[in-house]
């Protein structure tokens, strides 16, 4: 063994240390530093060949970034390095072993044949009516099921004390101190969220823990009382904030709360059958609970997670005490406490992380049990395993890893005289007997099952042949291994590794430390890495999904915080080489608190800056930003007006409500009214009111563009999220600006509303276009043209009559489009009226042109001509949308279609009077023409000026186009075209024709 007092030795473990730290340097460098900030860490440039000499890690196929390899293979040998000190040093074993006693036969002679025949009685009873009811999958009363639970755990009491003389209650007594502190914790949670709630009477919680806990808070337990307060504050933190308020598929779990405080439940407690009929009903009872206590809404439902999540640090603390010392278990609670994965997923208000709960519990009943060999902490472990059932589906996991512990430590077979050992089969019959028999209502539910199965490699979404789903099982697996240093499925308000860098940094000189051949401890780290091992193999690799998802694989975290405070614990020896103990147990506590103040801030900085920074947030959560920024201590509010998708009133109503916002103060706004000109957005304008247009409608930037118009003075926003995902707009007007109020949170937001123009959706032959009614050229020969009943929008076309570009989901009923001299477009909209827009489709403003207006013109003076067929007038409008004059006459019964010529004159067609009519500027009519009786949607005839004063206009009923001189004698007729409407001069001998039968654009050759 090299000589610890030596140097010359320790000047070379300080030097393979700093370089085993930048090697996990360079790993945090890439995964994190350079992951967060969007940095490009060039300085790899000359280990490109390393980079890419995987091909996958650089073609994108594996989910890592840049380097990614670089970082694992410097992960890697770090690890290896450390391994290799820590065996050349020759350390010994820094764990512990638990001490697990040796497990007792009973003295069957010590029990009372009536009392403990009568438990034996009730608890045969009990779980037959338990057996026979779940096997016909019928409803299973709680109380019997609980009685037999109860009973069994009674039984294994008094098999433990039919082998001592001591009294049972002598027994009891000493338990009372570790119960009155277990109780004092969960009061002293109870009362915080009471205190946050603002709910008093539940306040007494707090008289109750200080009195369970003043006589028995020594220095270590005054530390973990504390450390387990902290921790609920951090989870605490922000639980109604509107920025952790939405993911979408949580809300049904506060709808099943809401039932049981109602008392609507309809499911047995103990099915499986609850929310999405996979999710068991206990689950959802415990939230219900926590909603009764602390306030139907959306921080009684949530805080039930924070309850949980605190309360199992005692209990993963009492669990790793025996094997990592007080310090290092402490170290280990805190890591997990503040772990930035679980303070974000507490948001998230489904049952996932009560999961992580039970495995606590189980974990901290075996190692009770097997420290004192006791039975009945064997069944209790049981017990707790099948209550992990009824939470979410991994956490049947857990009793795996509680089999990694028995098959390390209680083998049902001694190896050396390759006999069974009966005791220990005890023991797993035990553990395995009173899971099965806790679990077996909610196993029995077949639909559940049904579901679950549906959710394995077997049923991928993304594989489909046996060698794939191989394939994708080992991806899975190893990004699990991986998901501590980097994790590529961001959601949930969780971004990037599953660990801080710190932590994961420690947990791979853990790892490696643990896989030193020691032979001190070899049963408390083959159960570790066992454990881990299995937990990752089988939850993340078996899912269905390309990528394990974050909802599952947050079970790991546990882990992290356990190797994290191994790996800490393993430099320490290293560097002091010591088998002395107390030399290195303060040295440990001191850098443990050191680290802690440090981790701490860094996990809660990556879950409330990191992670909100890079987060998606969903439409009804800024929805309740609104709210919030808007609230009044004198009750005054703005009304909230939302024009979105249909069915998204449900999801808003249901947050409303969780946030205890009333919802008189929203009023959901139907896409078609918000494209009316009196809707309920414009009439609220000299009230305190906000707007909002979500983003999922197509051109939603036009439909708020055109409600601020009724808002003179309103601030108009784009509301973005920090990943740039555009969400909403939204419109305050004055009478609401002095009611808003700044709210933290992560968003941005940009004045500037716009449409745009989009590529074609649909693949079309050159001059198609579908039932065109209405057409323009401007001065580069692009066409703009108005597809009217059956897509109606606008699709622009090339001079060869390529289809470019598209203006979709912006009208109503888009009747006609005229160009501008500076390529500007003006559309009519027989709903809406003019809509204004300049080159590139982005719009501009509104005004009306009329009633019903089918036809417009642009004048050579610059001014807009319309139709307006309802108002039976011609209307003469300015280019900044004011109405110049109105021109009314007898001639004019419902015209469609107009054209002015040079010298003033006024051509309109009219197709219900069958008629085109040539008038002076003044309104006075000079000539007419008849045309087939046709409707004025589709069949509405075309009229073109000539530049020598001609008029060619087109009578779609009877397939023919005509060209008239200025004295109205009749030059040529063309009847090539069927249905022909509108008519453009492309040149000088070419004339352009809308085939609206035909659903293309035709060119005649003039003579």
């Amino acid at each position: 063994m090299p000589n610890s007092q030596n140097p010359v030795h320790k000047y070379w473990v300080r030097v393979i240390l700093l370089v085993i730290l930048a090697l996990l340097l360079i790993t945090q460098y890439i995964f994190n530093l350079a992951y967060w900030f969007k940095f490009n860490p060039m300085s790899f440039q000359s280990l490109d060949w390393l980079a890419c000499s995987v091909p996958v890690f650089c073609t994108g196929t594996l989910h890592f970034p840049l380097n990614g390899l670089i970082a694992l293979l410097a992960a890697l040998l770090a690890a290896a390095l450390f391994w290799g000190l820590f065996t050349w040093q020759n350390v010994p074993g820094f764990l512990s072993e638990p001490r697990f006693a040796p497990t007792q036969s009973p003295n069957f002679g010590r029990l009372h044949y009536l009392p403990d025949g009568a438990l034996v009685i009730v608890f045969g009873l009990s779980q037959a009516y338990v057996i026979v009811q779940s096997m016909e999958e019928k409803p299973v009363l709680p109380a019997i099921w609980l009685a037999g639970l109860l009973t069994l755990l009674l039984l294994g009491w008094r098999l433990d004390q039919s082998r001592r003389a001591v009294s049972p209650w002598r027994v009891a007594a000493r338990a009372v101190p570790v119960l009155a502190y277990g109780i004092g914790i969960v009061l002293l949670l109870f009362s915080s969220a009471a205190f946050y709630a603002q709910r008093w009477g539940w306040l007494l919680f707090f008289g109750l823990a200080a009195l369970a806990l003043w006589r028995y808070l020594k220095t270590w337990d005054l530390a973990l009382t504390l450390l387990t307060l902290g921790s609920f504050l951090l989870l605490n933190a922000n639980l109604t904030h509107w920025a952790w308020s939405f993911w979408g598929d949580e809300y049904s779990f506060y709808e099943m709360g809401e039932f049981f405080v109602q008392g609507a439940i309809s499911e047995s407690f103990l099915s499986g059958n609850g929310v999405y009929g996979k999710h068991p009903v206990l689950s959802s009872v415990w939230q219900g609970v926590c909603m009764w206590l602390f306030g139907a809404d959306g921080y009684g439902w949530r805080v039930s997670n924070s309850l949980l999540l605190a309360m199992s640090i005692p209990f993963f603390y009492y669990f790793l005490r025996p094997i990592l010392g007080r310090a290092g278990a402490l170290f280990a609670v805190t890591l997990y406490g503040s772990a930035h994965v679980l303070l974000s997923l507490n948001h998230y208000g489904a049952n996932n992380v009560q999961a992580i709960f039970f495995m606590a519990v189980s974990l901290a009943a075996f190692t009770w049990a097997g420290r004192r060999g006791s039975w009945v902490g064997f069944l209790l472990t049981g017990v707790l395993l099948g209550m992990g059932f009824y939470t979410l589906a991994v956490a049947r996991v857990y009793s795996l890893v509680i089999a990694v512990w028995l098959a390390v430590y209680y083998f049902p077979i001694n190896l050396q005289t390759k006999r069974i050992h009966w005791r220990n089969v005890g023991v797993w019959v035990s553990v395995a007997g009173a899971a099965l028999l806790t679990a077996l209502p909610v196993l029995s539910t077949r639909s559940a099952w049904e579901q679950l199965a549906l959710q394995t490699v077997a049923n991928s979404e993304v594989a489909f042949t046996r060698q794939d789903q191989i394939i994708q099982f080992l991806n899975n697996t190893g990004y699990g291994f991986t998901s501590f240093l980097f994790n590529d499925q961001n959601s949930h308000w969780i971004f990037g590794a599953h660990a801080d860098p710190i932590t994961s940094t420690l947990m791979t000189l853990g790892l490696a430390a643990m896989l030193v051949p020691h032979k001190q401890t070899w049963r408390v780290r083959a159960s570790l890495l066992g454990s881990y091992i299995l937990f990752v193999v089988i939850i993340a690799g078996t899912q269905q999904y390309g990528y394990p998802t974050l909802t599952r694989i947050f079970s790991f975290v546990p882990f992290y915080a356990i190797f994290a405070a191994i790996g800490l614990m393993a430099v320490l020896y290293s560097i002091t080489a010591s088998q002395k103990e107390k030399k290195t147990q303060p040295v440990f506590a001191t850098s443990a608190l050191v680290l802690a103040l440090v981790i701490v801030p860094l996990n809660f900085w990556q879950h409330s800056v990191l992670s909100q920074k890079n987060s998606e947030q969903k439409t009804p959560a800024f929805l309740l930003q609104a709210a919030q920024m808007s609230e009044n201590k004198n009750g005054a509010a703005p009304q909230i007006y939302y024009v979105g998708m249909a069915g998204d009133e449900y999801w808003i109503y249901l947050v409303y409500s969780a946030q205890n916002i009333s919802t008189d103060r929203l009023t959901v706004v139907s896409l078609e009214e918000a494209m009316q000109p009196d809707n309920a957005i414009c009439r609220a304008a000299d009230t305190p009111a906000i707007a909002i247009v979500t983003t999922e409608i197509p051109n939603s930037g036009y439909i708020a563009s055109r409600l601020s118009r009724c808002w003179r003075g309103a601030e108009l926003h784009l509301i973005k999220d920090m990943r740039n995902n555009s969400n909403q707009y939204r419109l305050i007007n004055q009478s609401a600006l002095p009611l808003i109020h700044a709210i933290s949170g992560y968003w941005m937001d940009t004045p500037l509303p716009q449409t745009s123009l989009r590529p074609v959706e649909d693949s079309r032959a050159d001059w198609t276009v579908y039932a065109p009614i209405g057409f323009s050229q401007n001065t580069k020969g692009q066409l703009a043209v108005v597809e009217g009943t059956v897509n109606n929008q606008v699709v622009f076309l090339n001079s060869e009559g390529k289809a470019q570009s598209q203006l979709s989901y912006v009208f109503t009923e888009a009747s006609d489009v005229v160009f501008l001299p500076d390529d500007s477009f003006v559309v009519a909209d027989a709903q809406q009226g003019l809509l204004w827009f300049d080159s590139n489709g982005q719009f501009r403003f509104i005004s009306r042109g009329g009633d019903s207006t089918r036809g417009i013109f642009a004048a050579p003076d610059g001014t807009i001509y319309a139709a307006s067929t309802g108002d039976q007038s011609i209307v003469q409008i300015s280019n900044q949308g004011e109405v110049l004059r109105v021109i009314t006459g007898d001639q004019f019964r419902q015209p469609t279609s107009i054209a002015v010529a040079e010298d003033g004159r006024i051509a309109t067609a009219d197709p219900d009077s069958g008629k085109v009519t040539i008038n002076s500027n003044g309104g006075e009519l000079l000539f007419e023409y008849p045309i087939g009786m046709s409707d004025t949607i589709l069949n509405k005839a075309g009229l073109l000026w000539m530049p020598n004063g001609d008029l060619v206009y087109s009578d779609p009923p009877n397939n023919r186009v005509v060209r008239v001189d200025s004295n109205g004698k009749i030059l040529a007729e063309w009847l090539e075209v069927q249905s022909p409407t509108d008519l453009i001069l492309k040149n000088a001998n070419t004339l352009l024709v809308l085939a609206v039968h035909e659903n293309r654009i035709a060119l005649i050759t003039l003579k």
